[in-house]
């Protein structure tokens, strides 16, 4: 479900998105929220916040303190957002950002395309550090449904 508020002579939206349970297909799901501004060129260049006190300047497949050659562009450039998220256009002095009401994780993958991890579902661990599968039940074996 979403819900979308617009305010009289603002350029500002509120957005609440919520999502249901992950579907139990087989195999390792995730859905997203993809935020998209058609007038921003982002030049590869976006920004979230740091434990929620201030934005870091982030870059697409750049780090300033070694020399980056991964091969997953993907999860490589994904970042933990506890509040915000933004890309600016600094040619045309405007900014989108998507501030959130839960830590999540996100990039900006795609130029003007802000994506917020919603859900995640693994039946196996992926070796990238949880040490177990995200494949959280209820106590009726049913996938547990969070609001986004």
């Amino acid at each position: 479900d979403v819900i979308v508020r617009l305010y009289e002579d603002s350029p500002y939206s509120e957005w609440f998105v919520e999502t249901g349970a992950v579907p139990d297909l087989g195999t390792g799901t995730e859905i997203t929220v993809n935020f998209l501004s058609f007038d921003i060129n982002n030049n590869n260049t976006f920004y979230t916040d740091s434990n929620g006190l201030e934005m870091q300047e982030r870059i697409l497949n750049y780090r300033p303190t070694w020399d980056w050659s991964g091969k997953q562009n993907i999860t490589a450039n994904y970042y933990p957002i506890q509040t915000a998220i933004a890309i600016r256009d600094i040619n045309k002095t405007s900014q989108m950002t998507v501030m959130n009401s839960r830590s999540q994780g996100g990039s900006v993958i795609n130029r003007g395309r802000i994506e917020i991890m919603q859900h995640r579902r693994l039946y196996y661990d992926d070796g990238r550090g949880m040490g177990e599968a995200l494949d959280e039940r209820d106590s009726l074996d049913n996938p547990i449904s969070v609001p986004a």
